[in-house]
C-alpha cells in the first residue's frame, strides 16, 4: 500500500472513531484496498460505473467484493450522465443503494440565477457580473 494511503487511513481512522465526519472512499476497485479501507473503519466505500475509467467496476466484480466485506455502506459513482435502466440494473445486481455523481454541470434556469455553480464539490465557477450602464 502506498505511504498516501497509509496516512489517509490512519486520518479516517482517527475522525472515524470519534464520529466528527463520516470517511468514503471513492474508485475502489480490488478486494484487497476494499478490504484494507473497511478495516481503516470507512463509512462508505464506492465503485466507479463509468466503464471509460480506469478504477471502472463492473456489477459482477462489485458484487464479488461485497461479499467478503463487513461494515461500510456502497455507494455507485459516476461522472458521466448515466441512464436510468443502467441505475437500476446495478441496484438490482449489486444491492447497493446509493449514487454519488460528480461534476455536474448545472444548466436550469435555477443555476443562472446564483452568483456561483457547484462543480462536485471541487470549485466554483464564479459568474461574471454584468456592469450596469451609467445614464
Amino acid at each position: 500500500m502506498m505511504p498516501v494511503l497509509h496516512e489517509f487511513c490512519m486520518f479516517a481512522q482517527k475522525y472515524n472513531m470519534e464520529r466528527e465526519i463520516k470517511v468514503k472512499i471513492n474508485g475502489v476497485f480490488n478486494l484487497t484496498d476494499a478490504r484494507y479501507f473497511a478495516a481503516a473503519g470507512a463509512d462508505y466505500l464506492g465503485f466507479c460505473i463509468d466503464e471509460n475509467k480506469p478504477d471502472f467496476c463492473n456489477h459482477i466484480k462489485i458484487k464479488e467484493i461485497i461479499s467478503w466485506l463487513e461494515g461500510p455502506e456502497y455507494v455507485l459513482e459516476t461522472q458521466n450522465p448515466v441512464s436510468d435502466e443502467k441505475i437500476f440494473f446495478y441496484k438490482e445486481e449489486t444491492g447497493i443503494q446509493h449514487l454519488h455523481i460528480s461534476c455536474l454541470l448545472y444548466t436550469s434556469n435555477a443555476a443562472d440565477e446564483r452568483s456561483s455553480v457547484a462543480l462536485g464539490g471541487r470549485r466554483n465557477i464564479k459568474k461574471k457580473r454584468k456592469k450596469k450602464e451609467r445614464g
